[in-house]
């Protein structure tokens, strides 16, 4: 364990480590958390579809994957 009290990136919200990627510099950073964004929020928002349409999990999912679709829009349209 560090000294360090600052929260570890894995726990950082999406936004912020959008802000972070974009800061940093490099172009492949930022488009690397471009393209993580993308896939994660399409990987979540189909798997809220298909098991919150078969009832497998809460149809509450359903709305879920409206957010997802949210996160996808943003993400498609931030600037690379």
């Amino acid at each position: 364990m560090t000294g360090s009290s600052a929260p570890s990136p894995a726990f950082w919200s999406p936004t912020a480590r959008y802000r972070s990627a974009q800061l940093a510099g490099p172009p492949t950073a930022l488009a690397l958390a471009h393209r993580l964004g993308i896939g994660t929020a399409v990987t979540l928002g189909l798997v809220d579809l298909v098991y919150g349409a078969t009832g497998r999990i809460s149809r509450v999912y359903l709305l879920d994957a409206l957010v997802e679709a949210g996160w996808i829009a943003a993400w498609s349209s931030a600037r690379r």
